[in-house]
């Protein structure tokens, strides 16, 4: 087992990270894991890491400690020495969705003591946290206690788990990203104006970008395949049909179909109908589109041809859409200017929710119409054919 992690970590440290001879590493993870520290003490060593520190977030623990109102000692962090030398990794689980469904159907008082001990922690270690936003994060996957028992039952769950993870990764990570990175150069270039996609399971949705959206891959995901803007709010119009399972808030749906109109969602249908007052509810702002990603349906992740409960890995089984929020990354705008003016003025999706959502199989064609008029197919079968 030690060394499948060894492995795994020197993947995510090289190619994820790119760490540095001197850098500090702050790794973020929900579950204690003894045997994920020994051997990062070994790589601290191998590749000259001047620190490494853990913050431990168990989610079942604070939600048990509030909701029992008991009391919550705050955690102290000590800082790095060189703060300019700092790399940050987050193992992402299945946890996070999970415990923040009870708070949000908790009673209002629990989910304000859960809002105050966020505020109060960062107060606290607010050094410690502007350090986090200020410096390069990557976010990447641990097999947790929970989520590899919850995967595999029995022995070995963990190593299983592992394995699978291992599997993920392409064997020539540095050519795969530099594909991803020419069809994103390429899709720019075309300067989109309209996206169409087809599928024999019943998805016929048309979507337009707008001179602002702009085609991005993940710097921060480890590992990831998808290739994503963010369209115009104003125009989305047809049917999508989700072909994998998604979790919002603890609310998990099977199947769904979606129908848009005049850029909206006007209606939901699917197997759970808390999951679709979430979405429907106005306040929650998630009515439009946030985010295209399209998914080659050859990459590794793919290949599993499996649920993982785990948005990272789940996203990158086929193209997917997000309701609500935009990604900044695919705006061609300055920061400060979304920010003063918001993204709704620019036309894009405003929202506090990110909900992924994949529709994408194997019979998806997505057809683009550039603002010359001309038309290109960009999947057929669920893979690039550019």
């Amino acid at each position: 087992m030690k060394e499948l992690i060894e492995e795994y970590l020197e993947k995510v440290l090289i190619y994820g990270l790119k760490i540095n001879c001197n850098d500090n590493l702050i790794i973020i993870m929900d579950e204690e894991c003894p045997e994920l520290y020994e051997v990062m003490e070994r790589l601290k060593c191998k590749f000259h890491i001047s620190k490494v520190i853990y913050e431990i977030e168990n989610l079942k623990d604070i939600y048990t400690a509030i909701s029992q109102n008991k009391k919550l000692i705050l955690p102290k962090y000590i800082l790095p020495t060189d703060k300019n030398h700092v790399k940050v990794l987050q193992f992402l689980d299945n946890s996070f969705s999970d415990y923040m469904r009870r708070l949000y159907y908790e009673d209002d008082k629990i989910y304000d003591k859960y809002i105050n001990y966020i505020n109060d922690k960062k107060e606290t270690n607010s050094e410690f946290y502007r350090i986090l936003e200020e410096n390069s994060i990557v976010v990447s996957i641990y097999p947790s206690n929970r989520w590899a028992t919850q995967m595999y039952h029995g022995v070995n769950a963990k190593e299983r788990l592992l394995l699978d993870i291992l599997d993920m990764i392409p064997k020539n990570i540095n050519e795969e990203i530099e594909k991803l990175k020419n069809i994103k150069d390429y899709l720019n270039s075309l300067k989109i104006k309209s996206l169409s996609l087809y599928s024999n399971s019943g998805t016929d949705l048309e979507v337009e970008l707008n001179e602002y959206s702009k085609w991005s891959i993940t710097d921060i995901n480890f590992p990831s395949y998808e290739i994503y803007t963010s369209p115009d709010i104003r125009y989305a119009h047809g049917k999508l049909c989700i072909e994998k399972p998604s979790v919002l808030y603890g609310e998990c749906i099977t199947t769904g179909i979606l129908t848009f109109s005049d850029g909206k969602l006007e209606k939901v249908s699917s197997d759970n109908p808390q999951w679709e007052a979430i979405v429907l509810n106005d306040e929650n702002a998630m009515k439009t589109i946030g985010e295209i990603g399209l998914v080659s349906r050859d990459n590794p992740i793919a290949k599993k041809n499996k649920i993982y409960n785990n948005i990272l890995i789940d996203e990158n089984m086929a193209s997917h859409i997000a309701l609500g929020d935009s990604l900044l990354e695919c705006i061609s705008i300055p920061e400060k200017y979304l920010v003063e003016k918001g993204k709704k003025y620019f036309n894009f999706s405003e929202s506090y929710y990110h909900q992924d959502l994949v529709f994408g199989n194997n019979t998806l064609e997505v057809h683009c119409k550039s603002a010359d008029g001309k038309s290109k197919i960009l999947l057929q079968n669920g893979k690039w054919c550019i």
